[in-house]
């Protein structure tokens, strides 16, 4: 297994065990509104929309693709020598994820599990420090979400995701609220977390398709005070 590819495997291992990994626990539920509970913490949750009527939307989850780009990076490497950064991308199949949304206002919940056994080190490079909005660069099948460049020399990356501007609410019980500032243009997205170390890249997405007249999912959870 190659370096980066063993940078990546860790990302998402330790994406799985520190965030959403089963703990045999009981399910922890939100209310978020009048007639509207997140029915548990499995996955992220959007507030949606659809004709008229507010509603709930489990966003759920994707492995990425590691992409090193080798033929570029070599050609790069040659060519320009320590100047050339190396590329390195995530990237999920196909260019519609299986989640729609349809509010370009929807809020996203999600409760990350905490630590259990209380030794986790927040300094650590590989710990995960937040989490952001994502919008994909669609190419031919395929959607990408980070991309970073690494500084030959220093061996330091530069990360170039495509970030939305959001609103970050810590909630209690552990949950956390994102909001994007502004109403989210139709196109591709995903919930991602944020490393310490910017050279490391999440090896899950939870992805999700803004379309306003998309269909509705066949998993979303209705209002019970609405008739």
């Amino acid at each position: 297994m190659s370096f980066w590819k063993a940078k990546w495997f860790l990302g998402l291992l330790l994406f799985y065990v520190t965030c959403f990994a089963p703990g045999g626990s009981a399910q922890v539920t939100l209310p978020v509104e009048s007639g509207l509970v997140i029915p548990n913490d499995d996955l992220p949750w959007a507030l949606d929309k659809f004709k008229g009527i507010d509603q709930l939307i489990p966003v759920h989850r994707s492995s990425t693709n590691f992409n090193n780009h080798t033929g570029a990076n070599l050609v790069g490497a040659f060519s320009q020598s320590f100047f050339y950064k190396p590329k390195l991308t995530t990237e999920l199949p196909g260019v519609k994820a299986r989640t729609v949304v349809h509010d370009p206002g929807a809020s996203f919940y999600f409760r990350v599990s905490p630590d259990p056994d209380g030794d986790g080190n927040p300094n650590a490079r590989t710990a995960i420090v937040g989490w952001e909005i994502l919008r994909a660069a669609v190419e031919k099948d395929k959607r990408v979400f980070q991309q970073v460049r690494i500084t030959t020399l220093t061996n330091h990356g530069k990360r170039a995701d495509f970030a939305v501007d959001s609103e970050i609410e810590q909630l209690p019980g552990g949950w956390t609220k994102i909001t994007p500032k502004a109403p989210l243009v139709p196109g591709e997205y995903a919930i991602a977390p944020i490393f310490r170390d910017p050279k490391f890249m999440s090896g899950a997405l939870f992805d999700f398709t803004l379309d306003p007249s998309g269909e509705n999912p066949k998993d979303v959870v209705l209002r019970t005070d609405v008739p």
